[in-house]
């Protein structure tokens, strides 16, 4: 069986089960962190549109 590109082993299996219990244990820091960062994101865009905006109307 191939995984993700991956030939699925024994090693990887451990990763996976590593990888799925730190994220279970931080899945709430991490959600709020993402949610930090889209809101910072959507900041950014909106700055950044509105500037290209009146950057358009001073032309």
């Amino acid at each position: 069986k191939y995984l993700l590109g991956f030939k699925s082993s024994s090693a990887l299996k451990c990763f996976f089960i590593i990888i799925g219990q730190w994220t279970n244990r931080y899945q709430y820091q991490i959600g709020t962190k993402l949610l930090q960062w889209s809101l910072q994101l959507a900041d950014v865009i909106k700055n950044t549109d509105t500037a290209q905006r009146q950057l358009l109307r001073n032309k």
